[in-house]
């Protein structure tokens, strides 16, 4: 069950990847094909659920490309289920304090490293093909925790909130956090761009890996030499922006 996103990440490596709101084995198809490191399913801001998460899971590990998910609430039940879908990694919004960390963070692993509920008969493991002990600890071996900072009362809280065991990546949510702190959606304001460095900062002293939402290359350069090393684009912002483009220049040739 190898995960290729987490073993570059501990190696301080970067990956890029999108979040997808669609819930369309196509677009995962698409964007695996295309050499995307990962594909993240968005059902926080997607309307989908478990079941049609179980195929786009078995969709993108046939086109190449790691399996992930945003759950919408920090809930041990909502990262279990995404967990056992097959998806090798989970991102929970809106972390806010250490202890919603903890507990986040225990809910990706099995005993005796969390408190992820154990069953064989999911996607995840297989349908019990092979050994318990082999399937647990490549399970808390591979599971990439990542955590959202994206509120002005996570930002207070970040110390506390990257010191937590357990935790891979923090990602840092310029929308929410750009309008929690009163600019919604100016992510260059000052004040949003002193509260991304602070998180990365602390992220970095903690050893953990930072990402945001990088749309273009620009973006991911910018980013990565502050020492974010987890980039995530939009498929919708991909698709609208390639067709739009694309419309305008075939009306301008057609006259």
């Amino acid at each position: 069950m190898a995960n290729p996103v987490k073993e570059r990440l501990a190696r301080q490596l970067p990956v890029v990847g999108v979040i997808d709101p669609t819930g369309s084995g196509a677009v995962a198809d698409i964007m695996g094909i295309a050499g995307f490191d990962f594909i993240m399913f968005d059902m926080e801001h997607g309307a989908f659920g478990e079941e049609t998460l179980a195929g786009l899971v078995r969709r993108a590990q046939a086109a190449g490309t790691t399996p992930l998910a945003r759950v919408w609430d920090n809930h041990r039940k909502l990262v279990l289920r995404a967990l056992d879908t097959g998806c090798l990694g989970v991102m929970v919004p809106q972390i806010e304090s250490g202890a919603e960390a903890l507990a986040a963070a225990q809910a990706f692993k099995y005993y005796p490293d969390g408190t992820r509920s154990l069953a064989r008969s999911t996607q995840a493991a297989r349908w019990g093909a092979g050994g318990t002990r082999e399937y647990v600890a490549g399970a808390n071996r591979d599971a990439l925790v990542i955590l959202q900072i994206e509120t002005k009362a996570g930002l207070e809280r970040t110390a506390e909130i990257v010191a937590t065991p357990g935790v891979d990546c923090i990602f840092i949510g310029p929308s929410d956090l750009s309008q929690d702190l009163g600019h919604p959606g100016d992510h260059d304001h000052p004040e949003v761009l002193e509260a991304f460095r602070a998180i990365t900062r602390a992220s970095l002293d903690a050893g953990k890996a930072v990402g945001t939402i990088a749309n273009s290359a620009a973006e991911v350069a910018r980013w990565y030499a502050e020492g974010h090393r987890f980039f995530l684009a939009g498929t919708t912002g991909i698709i609208l922006e390639a067709a739009a483009g694309l419309a305008t220049a075939m009306r301008r040739a057609a006259g």
